[in-house]
């Protein structure tokens, strides 16, 4: 807790053991999630929410450590103390933690992770580094790229991704960090309410992501 700063910050993060199996995956899901929640359907909704509250950001996050990979969400915002009165910013940037898996955005999250990768590639000193961790570490999770490998992200199907999310949210350690003014207990209640729905779906996604169980 501190009131030093203007903006707070928020960030929900997965903590899962670093292998080829997944680490792709893990990539798409914090790409694929933002794209929309139960309240904010698609990006643009989001974008609107986002600057309705004092120009708040929400991003993907996705980081290798050792061998851990944790991948989830960052968030800042204004303090609510330096919003007009009676704004709230704090509860309403919670609930964007409760994501929703839409299967409409899977295919084009998927280039779009390919081509952050095969950009990564063109960069001679992280290609380097990558090709020696492969080597060296070809045996352990550590040897394994954050993002995963291109044909790995190509072969995802929007049912794949749902099965493996329901095991994440079912399994994963998960880490939340806040560092603003706001009373910790406060901040807590608001994210039990957030992520009170272990399926982290409303009811239309639950019928669109059940019906990708046949893909």
């Amino acid at each position: 807790t501190t009131g030093r700063f203007k903006s707070a910050c928020l960030s929900c993060s997965f903590l899962r053991p670093l292998c080829r199996s997944e680490a792709a995956k893990n990539a798409l899901l914090a790409n694929v999630l933002i794209q929309g929640t139960d309240v904010h359907p698609d990006l643009q909704s989001i974008s609107q929410a986002l600057d309705g509250l004092y120009g708040a950001s929400l991003g993907p996050l996705v980081r290798k450590n050792g061998e851990i990979q944790t991948w989830g969400f960052y968030l800042s915002f204004l303090e609510d103390r330096f919003a007009l009165e009676g704004d709230r910013v704090l509860e309403p940037m919670t609930e964007l933690v409760g994501g929703a898996l839409d299967p409409d955005y899977v295919e084009r999250e998927k280039e779009n992770l390919i081509s952050t990768i095969e950009t990564s590639l063109n960069d001679k000193r992280v290609y380097a580094g990558q090709q020696m961790l492969r080597a060296m570490c070809r045996d352990d999770g550590f040897g394994v790229p954050r993002l995963g490998e291109p044909e790995d992200v190509a072969a995802i199907t929007p049912g794949e991704l749902y099965r493996h999310y329901r095991q994440v949210l079912g399994t994963s350690q998960v880490e939340l960090f806040y560092a603003g003014s706001a009373p910790l207990e406060a901040v807590a209640e608001l994210l039990r309410r957030a992520l009170a729905d272990p399926r982290g779906f409303g009811d239309r996604r639950v019928e669109l992501a059940e019906g990708m169980l046949e893909m």
